[in-house]
């Protein structure tokens, strides 16, 4: 486990990744860990060549966590819960947020400029005190902008933005 907690950050930065193997969270086993991220605190990753791999389950509560910038997908399966907090997935090559299940309860959501998928996620519920955009993304032929692959949730009330996304 990670755990950052307590007004703590937590950063991971890449240089010059683009067309290198690595990433900047590898797990041995696919969704055997996990990532909380509570208590104020801000967990980064910027430039890596892939965000994270292999399906962590990740808790944001009361802080940010954004991955950004990476040389190819910034994330890939997973848990992703977000509780009052702020999910930043921008400008990354290919997909922003990949997920098999992604929670979002009065939180703010961007997953924008990334050239895949802004989101694709399994299932996929949404309270209506959330913000969440999907902006310019897919630029990548065969990609959508928000693309939900079994069931999807989004209450009333929720400010869903999913605009200039290319596929």
């Amino acid at each position: 486990s990670i755990n950052v907690t307590n007004g703590s950050s937590f950063t991971i930065n890449g240089n010059e990744t683009a067309g290198k193997e690595g990433q900047g969270i590898q797990l041995d086993k696919t969704g055997t860990a996990t990532i909380n991220v509570t208590g104020n605190s801000t967990f980064t990753i910027d430039g890596t060549n892939r965000g994270y791999v292999n399906s962590p389950a990740i808790c944001v509560e009361d802080s940010t966590f954004t991955v950004k910038n990476c040389t190819n997908n910034a994330s890939n399966g997973g848990k992703f819960t977000a509780i009052n907090s702020t999910i930043n997935y921008i400008n990354n090559t290919v997909n922003g947020l990949s997920a098999g299940a992604l929670t979002v309860q009065n939180s703010k959501m961007y997953c924008n400029g990334n050239g895949g998928y802004g989101i694709a996620a399994d299932d996929v519920s949404i309270d209506g005190t959330s913000v969440v955009e999907v902006n310019n993304n897919a630029t990548m032929s065969g990609f959508a902008g928000f693309m939900i692959r079994n069931s999807g949730t989004v209450k009333d009330g929720v400010k869903l933005t999913i605009t200039g996304n290319q596929c």
